[in-house]
């Protein structure tokens, strides 16, 4: 099973709190938490220059050196992990939040008619609310 919710974001002071929000209103409607995001390059650089490297980590929960260059691979709180797809299909300032029960398989292919919801390293940023 795959379900896909399409979202913008508004602003790129808060765009870990906009993912936050879209993923918590896709668990509301859906009762479980999206498990991939999918945005094109354009977005994932804008997304790493952003994000705030202090509060990055990876999985064995290091945090990077100072000045060092990350490049974020999924997004990640104590409810739910995020993985990052490229789509360069999708828009600048545009993520599908995607839940696939089988991420790593040959699984149902992700429906093309999705709608555009304006509402709201591996290195994760965790956002801590």
């Amino acid at each position: 099973m795959i379900i896909k919710k399409t979202h913008h974001i508004e602003g790129w002071k808060s765009w870990d709190h906009e993912i936050h929000h879209a993923i918590l209103a896709f668990h509301s409607h859906h009762s479980f938490y999206p498990n991939i995001m999918l945005a094109s390059d354009i977005t994932y650089n804008r997304i790493n220059m952003a994000a705030n490297k202090e509060n990055m980590e990876n999985d064995e929960g290091e945090r990077p050196e100072a000045n060092m260059y990350v490049n974020l691979s999924g997004f990640a709180t104590e409810k739910y992990r995020l993985g990052f797809c490229v789509d360069n299909t999708l828009d600048d300032k545009v993520f599908s939040l995607v839940y696939d029960t089988n991420p790593d398989g040959d699984g149902e292919p992700i429906p093309e008619d999705d709608t555009l919801f304006d509402e709201y390293q591996h290195n994760v940023a965790v956002n801590e609310q």
